[in-house]
């Protein structure tokens, strides 16, 4: 029981510490995405960019091409982890290959050194910030067990995981004790030993639907794969506003052999194709999505792509921003110089902006509205009269009117239309460009010829 108390008093202590001293840390941007777990500080995230990340940034790991583990990871708890050669100098125990710093070794995996919980680092009172990711001690093929807790945290419906449970330790591919990469895909597994405070910190998560730490993209040729998305193209680029079908084809080079990798292409709107399986060596594929029909007056873009992933369906890279170019999908087309025309005259004439008539008379107002129907536009008809119904609804169309019992006087009529579509995208338009038409009625027998 004492144990658990300074275990916890210490944590708690280490939560305060990140308010003074975890904000100063200097973040770089990395490779690196998902997630460690710990049993007494929770969550770590590995990526500043996805979801419930926390911690600012940008920050993530990234591995070089010699090995070399770099960057940060962030606890809500406890702050930033370092795991920089700077940072872990002088550290407790040097590794067999007489270095502190984070290594990986991109023919077997094994990682060795140490990483540093910034807000633990020069303290006294029984933690000091240590993170052993690797040693005599750190559970193997042949130690780890399933003892323990034995419910699996799991993502939570926003895509951030969830801090109810702690994984039970299982067997992982590591050669030796401690945390492990796999060359071929970049997914950290096993555990590293943080002391009191951290305990152990599991970079595989089970039961988390494949958000364990991955390095994405084996930047520099690292992770004992060059896979790459050496092409992407889309086309047509451009579409009617009828919408229509458009072919997204990629190239996918240096597939190893048996890494089980498979593809999907997504069209911008939140649809993929089915995972597809990769040989090995240079794939050129292929997928045709239907683009909708834009009702919209402005025009409507997507960025199609593509993304690969390994045997467990976890992500490992994606076409780039705009690398299979952008598809545009046209407005519906518009009178641009009067998309809303309103005119008035005697019935069968309705030509002129304005009319005078005695009462009893008879006028109509014809109109052309090419904003009308349109989904991000609403169109009203406008007047300080009694006519205010009747008219003004549809792209085009008449109306006749009777003054018969109107009083004299001078009337208005216009079509306003509201845009309703995203801000910035359009204006509220008036017929005539603001300018309405008008009825001049006078009580004389004398009318406009």
């Amino acid at each position: 029981m004492k144990k658990h108390i300074y275990t916890l008093s210490i944590l708690a202590l280490a939560v305060l510490a990140v308010g003074i001293i975890g904000v100063s840390a200097q973040i770089t941007g990395g490779q690196s995405s998902g997630w460690a777990w710990s049993s007494t500080i929770g969550w770590v995230s590995a990526s500043s960019t996805q979801s419930g990340a926390g911690g600012g940034g940008p920050y993530s790991l990234t591995v070089n091409s010699s090995g070399v583990i770099s960057g940060y990871l962030w606890s809500s708890n406890i702050g930033w982890i370092y795991f920089n050669d700077s940072d872990v100098a002088g550290c407790p125990v040097v590794p067999a290959n007489g270095i502190c710093g984070p290594r990986v070794n991109l023919s077997t995996g094994a990682v060795t050194g140490w990483a540093m919980a910034l807000s633990g680092k020069g303290r006294t009172d029984g933690w000091d910030g240590w993170i052993e990711l690797s040693g005599a001690n750190h559970p193997s093929i042949a130690t780890q067990s399933s003892s323990g807790p034995s419910s699996s945290p799991s993502p939570s419906s926003s895509g951030s995981p969830s801090s109810s449970s702690s994984p039970s330790p299982s067997p992982s591919s590591a050669p030796g004790g401690g945390v492990y990469m796999n060359p071929s895909t970049g997914a950290f597994s096993g555990y590293a030993w943080g002391g009191p405070v951290v305990g152990w910190l599991q970079f595989d998560i089970p039961g988390s639907n494949g958000q364990g730490i991955i390095i994405n993209n084996c930047p520099g040729g690292n992770c004992g794969s060059t896979v790459s998305i050496s092409s992407c193209s889309a086309s047509p680029l451009s579409l009617s506003s009828n919408g229509g079908g458009v072919k997204v084809t990629a190239t996918v080079t240096n597939v190893p052999a048996s890494s089980g990798y498979k593809y999907r292409f997504l069209d911008g709107t939140g649809n993929y194709s089915s995972y597809t399986a990769l040989s090995q060596g240079d794939n050129t594929v292929n997928y045709t999505f239907n683009y909708p029909s834009n009702t919209n007056k402005t025009d409507n873009s997507y960025s199609p792509g593509v993304a690969v992933y390994d045997s467990t369906g976890k992500y490992i890279m994606g076409s780039t921003a705009n690398q299979c170019g952008t598809v545009i999908v046209s407005g519906t087309q518009v009178n641009n110089t009067y998309p809303v025309s309103l005119n008035i005259g005697v019935p069968g004439n309705a030509t002129r902006t304005s009319l005078n008539l005695s009462v009893g008379q008879k006028f109509e107002l014809a109109w052309a509205n090419s904003l009308s129907g349109l989904s991000d536009y609403t169109c009203y008809a406008q007047t300080n009269s009694g006519w205010s119904s009747g008219w003004g609804a549809g792209p085009s169309g008449s109306a006749p009117f009777d003054t018969t019992g109107a009083k004299a006087g001078t009337y208005t009529f216009s079509i306003y239309c509201q845009y309703t579509g995203v801000p910035g995208g359009g204006n509220d338009t008036y017929s005539n460009d603001g300018n309405p038409v008008i009825l001049n009625l006078n009580s004389s027998s004398e009318s406009e010829k």
